[in-house]
C-alpha cells in the first residue's frame, strides 16, 4: 500500500515543526538524532530477524549527506513542500488493507469489523520511549471520542519471544491501556509500510469509510489531536 504523496505532506508528520528539523540536519537521519524528535527507524526485514536487533542497533538507521549543497538543496525542498503542503486539506486517501491480527485473549480482529467507525492503528512497541509517551494521550483520545465511534487499536511489535502475552497484559494493566492491543504479524506490516523502513510510533487515521486520512510519524500530539478532530466531525 502506498500512501500518496499528497496525505503525507499534508499530513500532521510533515507539518510538525519537529519533523522539519530532523529532516534538515547536515548530518542526515543518525540515530541519535531520530531518537530525539521521537521516532525510531528500521526495515520491515530487519523485524523479521531482528533477533534483539534493538539491543544491538539502539540507533537505528543512519543517513549522511557529506555534501553540504545537497544539505542545502534539502533544506529548500523541504520547506517549499511544508509551506505549501501545510496549507492544503487531508483528503482521502488509499482504502486500508484489511488484516486478521489476534488480541491477547487469542480472539481474532480485524478491520474490516470496525467499518463504520474512526479507527487509530498504532503501530509500537513496549522498548520505544516516543511510544510509551504517546499511550497516555491515546487513552485520553479513546475517552474522549468513544462515544462517537473512534476505536484506536494498538498493533505491537515487540517479539513475542522476548516480550510474551503475559508480559504484554501485564504492560497493558500498569499503563491502564484502554483500547485493544494486537500482535502483528509480516502480512500486516508488509501491507501498511510495503518494504519501506519502519518507523515507530507510526499512526495511521482510517476514516468511517475505510480509507486512510492521515499517517502520523513519531510523538506528535498536537498534530495527532487536530488531524482526529477533522475527521470526528
Amino acid at each position: 500500500m502506498k500512501i500518496p504523496l499528497s496525505v503525507v505532506l499534508t499530513g500532521p508528520f510533515f507539518c510538525n515543526p519537529l519533523t522539519f528539523l530532523a529532516l534538515y540536519n547536515n548530518e542526515g537521519f543518525k540515530g541519535t538524532k531520530v531518537q530525539k524528535f521521537g521516532i525510531h527507524e528500521w526495515s520491515v526485514s530487519e523485524l523479521a530477524n531482528k533477533n534483539n536487533y534493538w539491543a544491538q542497533n539502539p540507533g537505528g538507521t543512519s543517513m549522511y549527506f557529506k555534501d553540504k549543497s545537497k544539505s542545502w538543496i534539502l533544506f529548500f525542498f523541504v520547506l517549499f513542500m511544508v509551506i505549501i503542503g501545510c496549507q492544503k486539506e487531508v483528503e482521502a486517501g488509499p482504502t486500508a488493507p484489511d488484516f486478521s491480527l489476534k488480541d491477547l485473549s487469542g480472539q481474532t480482529v480485524t478491520l474490516e469489523q470496525y467499518r463504520g467507525k474512526v479507527v487509530l492503528l498504532d503501530f509500537w512497541a513496549t522498548w520505544c520511549p516516543p511510544c510509551r509517551m504517546t499511550i497516555p494521550m491515546l487513552i485520553k483520545l479513546q475517552d474522549k471520542y468513544r462515544d462517537d465511534g473512534l476505536v484506536i487499536l494498538g498493533i505491537s511489535i515487540d517479539d513475542p519471544q522476548q516480550i510474551t502475552d503475559k508480559d504484554l497484559r501485564y504492560f497493558i494493566k500498569m499503563n491502564k491501556i484502554n483500547y485493544p492491543v494486537l500482535r502483528y504479524n509480516q502480512k500486516v506490516m508488509k501491507d501498511y509500510f510495503e518494504g519501506e523502513r519502519v518507523s515507530i510510533p507510526t499512526m495511521f487515521v482510517v476514516d468511517r469509510n475505510g480509507k486512510i486520512r492521515d499517517m502520523i510519524v513519531g510523538y506528535a500530539p498536537d498534530p495527532l489531536k487536530k488531524s482526529l478532530a477533522a475527521v470526528m466531525k
